[in-house]
């Protein structure tokens, strides 16, 4: 009884120390850095991005593209120093990022004793900021300020998938905006099947910032099955890899180096993939094949082109997927004579509306379908 007794107490000295013993250090002063020239683009990706001849750039650094996964944004630090009147340090800091002045809805990011990465900011957009520490209390820096490069594309973090980037953010003229946060196209969510060898899928962090940062509703899934092609691509899934909170839907395609939009057996899955996006219940939603480059390019490169981008972004944006590991390079010519040509060669007042008559004509959807689709993601 006496051993219990002095277990007992020495229990609850352990635990009055962990709890009453902590104190606050009295003040704590911050010293936060300011951020400029805050963008996505790493090095490499900027000299593609703003070379004269994009598909011989990739042509002339296919050595240093493929097999290599370098599609990820750059890293963007908050630095910051904290200084607590008796020399401790806090137990935890992060640095919280909004788009709201009083830092409502915002990110939050873990940081160390010196520094955050930050990541995911939408292009052209003022952020507001602060750096939180935690000892018994939490003490708060002030709130600053910056704004993000407007470069497109939004190329996004997400730990375990590569090839994701926001659709939106592109300069479409006119004083309209393709809208950014509503959809994402990416590499696979799960590693397929046996006709799938390819690695992907979300670690925890990365179905975090899925979930919670991007706020993923609705998943396309272009890839085939054992029903719809006699081929397991998905590893037999019919939900989500993200959870029972995110909607899934099962588009499978084929391609095969051919056109995605001409093949008579897709027809339905694209009827379904564009009925899908024209219910705005279902953003924001995130729509993949394998990796994420042609069948997800063809369907981005058709809604860039509905949307109002120009021919050129449009390219820029499919050759950016070479920087993701997709084991080859692809090329202008890789399109340039299946849908691109196709689009080009269908009657319409712009690009725009070229690509609208192509799918109406081609594949069959409605055009009230496609103009739903447009309000939602042009504004």
């Amino acid at each position: 009884m006496k051993n219990k007794k002095n277990l007992l107490v020495l229990v609850g000295v352990i635990y009055f120390c962990l709890t009453g013993c902590a104190k606050d250090p009295g003040s704590v002063a911050f010293t936060v850095s300011d951020l400029t020239n805050v963008n996505f683009h790493t090095d490499f990706q900027n000299e593609f991005l703003n070379s004269e001849d994009p598909d011989y750039y990739i042509s002339k650094h296919k050595n240093d593209l493929v097999n290599y996964s370098l599609s990820g944004p750059k890293n963007n630090v908050v630095e910051y120093s904290i200084k607590a009147d008796n020399g401790e340090s806090p137990s935890s800091v992060k640095v919280t990022l909004s788009e709201k002045e009083d830092l409502s809805d915002a990110m939050t990011f873990v940081g160390d004793s010196a520094k955050a990465n930050i990541y995911n900011l939408k292009l052209n957009t003022k952020y507001y900021y602060q750096v939180s520490a935690t000892y018994k209390s939490t003490f708060k820096s002030e709130i600053k300020s910056f704004t993000v490069s407007e470069s497109a594309p939004r190329n996004i973090f997400v730990e375990g998938v590569e090839n994701v980037r926001d659709l939106g953010g592109w300069d479409i003229g006119e004083g309209k905006t393709y809208k950014q946060g509503l959809i994402y196209r990416t590499a696979q969510f799960n590693t397929g099947g046996k006709e799938n060898t390819y690695e992907s899928a979300p670690t925890n962090l990365g179905k975090k910032i899925l979930l919670d940062d991007l706020k993923i509703k609705t998943e396309i899934d272009l890839r085939r099955t054992m029903a719809s092609n006699g081929v397991d691509e998905v590893n037999g899934i019919t939900s989500s890899p993200l959870g029972s909170k995110v909607k899934y839907v099962a588009c499978p395609m084929l391609y095969g180096g051919k056109n995605v939009f001409t093949q008579e057996e897709n027809k339905e899955s694209l009827k379904l993939f564009f009925n899908t996006l024209a219910d705005v219940n279902n953003y924001p939603i995130a729509f993949h094949c394998m990796r994420g480059t042609d069948r997800t390019g063809a369907l981005a490169y058709v809604l860039g082109a509905m949307a109002g981008m120009n021919e050129e972004d449009l390219m820029l944006d499919y050759l950016f997927s070479n920087y993701a590991n997709i084991g080859s390079i692809v090329r202008n010519a890789t399109i340039s004579s299946q849908y691109v040509y196709d689009i080009e060669n269908t009657d319409g007042n712009s690009y725009a509306e070229k690509t609208m008559n192509y799918l109406i004509n081609t594949v069959g959807v409605e055009k009230s379908t496609l103009e739903t689709i447009k309000n939602i993601l042009v504004a």
